[in-house]
Parts: C-alpha cells; sequence; structure tokens
C-alpha cells in the first residue's frame, strides 16, 4: 500500500512497495565514467560540437528486411486474423503482431532533412532512462529497451531504471538476464502492490543517478540520435523542459508513421483533454519551439525535478499529471519546449486492458485528479472546466497540501498569465462562451440528390427526407467543422481520400471546412480539395481536386 507522508511528502515508498532490485546489463559503471571524463576534459571540449550519430548501425538499419521492418504494417495472414482478439485483450494492442515483429527491427528517419546534418555540444550531461511498465507484451518491452540501446550514444545513456508496477504475468527478470550482454545498464525494481504509473516513475526518479532524467513508456521506439537534440536543449538552461516529437505506431499494425499534421503545439481544452495546435507559419519545422503542455515522454535536469516536487503527490494512478506538471513548470518559472530532431515512436493503445483504481476516495480517479488540477492551478477558470463536467465538482478531494503552497517561494504566476503568455490559442481554439455555428439544417448534393445523414456509423449521403428530421440536420460549426446530430465530424487526409466521420478534436486541420456558397462547393483546406459525392449511386464521400462543373461537388447548405 502507498502510504502518505508528512507536510504532503508524496510516497513513502517502503519495502512494503518495493521488493526487488535487481541488476542486469553489461560494463554498468563504463557510460557514467566516459560521461564524467568528458565533462572534465579541457576547456575546448565545452563548446566543440561533434556528430553522435551512428553512421554504420544506420546503413545496416537500412538494409533490413522482413515483417514490420523500415516501419511498415504487418500484413495479417488467415491465421492472424483468427487470433486477433486474443492478440489485443491483455495489452490494448495486438500483442500477438508486435512478437512477429523483429525487437531490432529499422524504423524510418522521420527527422526533418536539415536535423541528419546537426552536431550537439561534446559535453552532453548523461541521463537515466526511467520506464514503468505493468504486464506489458515481452516483446514490445524488448523492443523498446533495444531500439534504446541502439539508437543512443552510449556515452549518454548511464543506465535504464525499469519500475514493474505489481506486472501479475510473465518473468521479466528472467528474460532481461538472458540480455545482458546485449543492453546498457540496467536496473529492474518491482512494486509488490499495484500503484499506478506516477508511483512508479517517481520512484524511479528517486533511485536515478544521473544528471538528468528520462522518462520513456514502455511500447516506445526512439528514432536515430533521439537523445542529443533533447540534451542540447537543457544545456541552455536549468530550467527547460524538453520534449521529442511523438511519432504513431498503429496499435494493430505496429506501422511507424508521423503523426498527422506534423509538428504540433501541446495544449488542452476546457474539458481538460490534450490536444494537438498548429503551429504559426513563421515557425521553422525543424527547430525547437515553446509548448503550452508536455505529453508523457520528456527529458528534465533531475536537480530540477526535485526542486519543484515532481509529479504533484495529490495525483494517484494516472490522468491529469501532464497537465499538472506543465502548468507547475511554465508558471513558476521554468520552460517546455518540443524538439523537432528528437522523434519518438509510441504505440497508441486501442484501449485501456485494465482498470484505474483510486487509492484513496471512490469513484473515478480520472475525475479525482482533474478536479484537483484545476483547483491546484486554474483559479476562477476551473469554473469553466465545472461548466463543461459537472461530475468534476462532485468528485473526491485530496487530503494532500496543494503544490502552490509548497512552491511559494518560487513566486508563482496566476492561471491568467498562463493563458496571455503562454498558451494564448487555448482561448482561440477553445473560447470560454462558444460562438453560434455558421450553419445547421439539411445539407443536400446537387449531383446525387441525396442529403447528408448521420447514424451510428458517422455521417454518409443518404435520401433526403421531408422536412428537418434529427439525423439530416448537419451542422456547420464556428470552427468549420461539419457535425452530425449523433457526434462525430466530417475527417479527410489527401485528395483522393475517403471523408470519415471521427471524434471532433477541435483542433481544425483534417476537420476544417469551408462553404463557398457562391460556388456551392464545400471546401477542404488541409487537402487544398472539395468534398465530392462518388461510388455506386453517388453514396460515398470522398475528396478531390475542386471542379466548377461537377455537380456531384455542389451542395446546397
Amino acid at each position: 500500500m502507498v502510504r502518505r507522508g508528512e507536510a504532503g511528502t508524496c510516497l513513502c515508498l517502503t519495502a512494503i512497495v518495493l521488493v526487488s532490485l535487481s541488476i542486469v546489463g553489461k560494463n554498468n559503471n563504463a557510460p557514467a565514467v566516459v560521461s564524467r571524463q568528458a565533462r572534465s576534459t579541457a576547456q575546448d571540449n565545452e563548446t566543440e560540437l561533434i556528430d553522435y550519430q551512428n553512421h554504420t548501425s544506420l546503413r545496416l538499419q537500412a538494409a533490413r528486411l522482413g515483417p514490420g521492418e523500415q516501419g511498415r504494417p504487418y500484413t495479417y495472414s488467415s491465421y492472424d486474423r483468427r487470433v486477433k482478439l486474443s492478440g489485443y485483450q491483455s495489452y490494448g494492442y495486438n500483442g500477438h503482431v508486435s512478437s512477429k515483429i523483429s525487437v531490432d527491427r529499422a524504423i524510418p528517419d522521420t527527422r526533418h532533412s536539415r536535423c541528419a546534418s546537426m552536431r550537439y555540444p561534446r559535453s552532453l550531461p548523461s541521463v537515466s532512462v526511467v520506464i514503468t511498465y505493468h504486464n506489458e507484451h515481452w516483446s514490445a518491452l524488448l523492443r523498446t529497451l533495444r531500439a534504446l540501446s541502439s539508437r543512443t550514444p552510449p556515452a549518454l545513456l548511464a543506465e535504464i531504471i525499469l519500475v514493474d508496477d505489481s506486472s501479475d504475468e510473465g518473468d521479466v527478470a528472467g528474460k532481461l538476464s538472458r540480455y545482458r550482454e546485449d543492453l546498457p545498464p540496467l536496473r529492474l525494481t518491482r512494486l509488490r502492490q499495484r500503484a499506478g504509473p506516477l508511483v512508479a516513475r517517481t520512484l524511479g526518479a528517486r533511485l536515478a543517478s544521473a544528471p538528468v532524467l528520462v522518462f520513456l513508456d514502455s511500447h516506445c521506439e526512439p528514432n536515430a540520435n533521439w537523445l542529443p537534440p533533447l540534451l542540447e536543449r537543457l544545456l541552455q538552461s536549468k530550467h527547460t523542459v524538453a520534449c521529442p516529437l511523438v511519432d504513431s505506431i498503429d496499435h494493430g499494425t505496429f506501422e511507424y508513421r508521423t503523426q498527422r499534421g506534423g509538428p504540433r503545439r501541446g495544449a488542452f481544452d476546457w474539458n481538460l483533454d490534450y490536444k494537438r495546435l498548429p503551429l504559426p507559419s513563421t515557425q521553422p519545422q525543424y527547430l525547437p519551439y515553446s509548448t503550452a503542455v508536455l505529453g508523457g515522454v520528456f527529458a528534465v535536469w533531475r536537480e530540477y525535478f526535485e526542486k519543484i516536487g515532481g509529479y504533484d503527490p495529490g495525483l494517484e494512478v494516472m490522468g491529469g499529471e501532464n497537465l499538472a506538471l506543465s502548468f507547475k513548470v511554465w508558471m513558476c518559472g521554468g520552460r517546455i519546449e518540443e524538439v523537432p530532431c528528437s522523434r519518438v515512436g509510441h504505440v497508441f493503445k486501442k484501449f485501456l486492458p485494465y482498470t484505474i483504481q483510486p487509492i484513496s476516495g471512490s469513484g473515478s480517479v480520472i475525475l479525482q485528479n482533474l478536479k484537483r488540477v484545476a483547483e491546484t492551478w486554474m483559479d476562477d477558470y476551473a469554473e469553466v472546466v465545472y461548466r463543461l463536467k459537472p461530475a468534476l465538482r462532485a468528485a473526491h478531494s485530496s487530503n494532500v497540501p496543494s503544490e502552490r503552497v509548497a512552491l511559494q517561494g518560487l513566486s508563482c504566476h496566476n492561471f491568467s498569465w498562463y493563458l496571455s503568455e503562454v498558451a494564448p490559442e487555448v482561448t482561440e481554439y477553445f473560447p470560454i462562451v462558444e460562438p453560434p455555428a455558421i450553419a445547421s439544417g439539411k445539407i443536400r448534393n446537387v449531383g446525387a440528390r441525396r442529403c447528408l445523414s448521420a447514424s451510428a456509423s458517422g455521417i454518409t449521403l443518404q435520401r433526403c427526407k421531408r422536412g428537418l428530421v434529427s439525423e439530416q440536420n448537419i451542422t456547420l460549426s464556428w470552427r468549420g467543422e461539419l457535425r452530425g446530430s449523433l457526434g462525430g465530424c466530417l475527417d479527410a487526409t489527401h485528395p483522393g481520400a475517403r471523408v470519415k466521420t471521427l471524434t471532433c478534436h477541435g483542433e481544425r486541420g483534417n476537420q476544417l471546412w469551408r462553404y463557398k456558397q457562391e460556388k456551392q462547393q464545400v471546401y477542404h483546406p488541409a487537402s487544398n480539395s472539395c468534398l465530392v459525392a462518388e461510388g455506386d449511386g453517388q453514396t460515398q464521400l470522398l475528396v478531390q481536386m475542386c471542379d466548377l462543373d461537377s455537380t456531384s461537388q455542389q451542395w446546397v447548405l
């Protein structure tokens, strides 16, 4: 059981929680020694820039062939399709497919072309990488470790700290012992009782010895030369938190690809959901930029992380921690940056394969955590959140003192300052009072003589009905979204692509549409194309190059 400490101290991680500590790996002290020697060399090394990339490894990786190699999607056999459901059951991704792909597979270099030629200071600090997991599929965990080992300069990787959050399947320690010669210094710590990623990450940070902490998930694949760009930003300031750009690994096929929209800034809406918003057009795609909200993968000076109290001790298990830490860093004198030349692939799970139970209180731990974030950091703006999420107000309140009290000596700013100076785009994309819709009602295609209709399967083209029935009441929102009456927004990617109905994310991008009334066209800026009725009976929705003469591209609102 996790016990509360005095004066709001987070977690007394005693032997009741911590039951085993294992050391595996080769040459346990070598990377730290190399790093100390590098920092103590002549003053010229402080400014000398070097190429950290392993070019031999890059050439060998480029020649690899096989399932999932080069980040290509795995091709299902008939047997794979039969066992698909069981493959997903325990992991939220297809563990069966993961086991079919090499743990040393090659992935595409998704960096901007200018990143490959960049040099970084020889004097970069070493890191302790903290990875927590609970019932992770062995192949996914090992792939994370092997990618981390092969794509990280050895002199910079002091140790990997693995924290097992009370997994109940698999002998990870025994399996890792068979790979000790192929992995960097690695410590495995196991919690006797499930405590959640926040407790596990906090323990990992306390066990770390290197000057820099890197937090990484257990189903990731770091990309080429991912670490030096992050550390270079930390050298600029002891109060900076540096984040890589996170690429997407498909939960079913393990295809490795960039996220839609390219580099974006982390943000949030008033439901306290994490959002990614477009960068200004003047921002170079390869240079670091400030971001309002960090994700789950980041690098930070260990001393600074400890100084600001790390993760909020009043948050339990998981949920809301990225918001709480982001608000704290920015409002109390720090800075968060995203670094496009650092890329890390992450498996985004189809679903959470386990339940989340609060350590104290009852009800939803997510609501409990978000309530604490709102009450701790958002001042009067917490009322905006409560208005949209009434259940939050009634959620259990933590009895741990507010972080704002513990951080009084840092002269933290208020939330109005954060919105105006750090995250002004939040109120632009998610205004406190939402403007009225541009239009609503029937949307009829002239050529097909059919109307957009909402159903459980999404928005499709159906025969127009008399009067205004609810399923054909389509809204063009003030953001430019085409919303159905049952929820969901029309989403498209590129010319020729089929239009899908996806969850409305409020970030515009692929869900932004403009109605050109004089041309009767529904224009899609992201693909520079127009909405069209196609297929048998003109019942399919696509986006194609705009054609003024095509009646299948003409719509009446």
